[in-house]
């Protein structure tokens, strides 16, 4: 990849990068799975892509303008070779990280605007839309191999277990939805749980799903007991619209008070 600094600067005491500002409001971020990059989706439909380091000044890569409207959700494949953005223009297009060009587009991937993506594996994406509609993608040929349209509300949120076999997403309507993978198909959903489910991460070894929900609350439900959560717990004063596990035992909450919190 073309244009990266050479360029040297103090290290800062802290040992992290220096902040990356960005034009417009960012929807989505996506780490590059083994080199210092990161790609980000803005409200405008921007995408950028950056390397960082601690040794060097941040650098700006890639600066896309593919989408006409806001670029809700991006990731990388497997391997980093592509770049895989969806957005509020129904489109799915992936970017060669090698050209900087989009190798495959889909215009209309969805009927209605795409919310959230996952990579599954390396021919395997998933992506949700505003209406609640799931469709898997075969990646090699951009080609839609399944689509499932239970939900009645826009899907949130989608997390995968560490073998990639199954695909959990939260829906507006309430409800978690489980598809298998490998059979391409939904096994189950759960009780609507009488809020939005915004967020969800996978936890304690794969046994635990942390959802967080339109009214402040982490619901829990045990790893294949998708009927009814077996916790919950109170707390956020406001809606949690995003979750990530930063180990097996504690996840990050993003809150729309603006606060990020750490959850044991």
């Amino acid at each position: 990849m073309a244009g990266q600094s050479s360029g040297s600067k103090e290290v800062p005491e802290d040992g992290v990068p220096s902040d990356i500002s960005f034009q417009s409001q960012v929807f989505d971020l996506s780490f590059h799975p083994n080199r210092d990059i990161i790609a980000a989706g803005e409200i405008e439909g921007r995408v950028t892509v950056y390397s960082y380091s601690v040794s060097e000044e941040n650098h700006l890569l890639l600066d896309l303008h593919h989408h006409k409207k806001a670029c809700r959700a991006l990731a990388f494949s497997k391997d980093g070779l592509y770049l895989f953005t969806a957005s509020k223009d129904k489109s799915l297009q992936a970017v060669d990280m090698n050209t900087g060009g989009v190798a495959h587009a889909v215009n209309k991937a969805h009927k209605s605007p795409v919310y959230c993506m996952k990579v599954m594996n390396e021919n395997l994406l998933a992506t949700g839309d505003d209406d609640g509609c799931v469709k898997f993608w075969d990646t090699r040929q951009a080609s839609n191999i399944l689509t499932v349209t239970d939900n009645e509300d826009f899907i949130s949120d989608m997390a995968c277990d560490a073998e990639n076999r199954t695909l959990l997403a939260t829906s507006g309507d309430g409800t978690l939805s489980v598809f298998n993978v490998r059979r391409q198909k939904i096994e189950q959903r759960s009780d609507n749980m009488e809020s939005e489910l915004l967020s969800l991460a996978i936890v304690k070894g794969g046994r635990k799903v942390v959802c967080g929900t339109g009214d402040g609350i982490l619901n829990l439900f045990s790893w294949g007991e998708w009927g009814d959560i077996s916790d919950r717990f109170p707390g956020h004063p406001l809606s949690i619209d995003s979750c990530v596990a930063v180990s097996d035992s504690v996840v990050c909450t993003g809150s729309m008070d603006g606060i990020i919190r750490c959850v044991l």
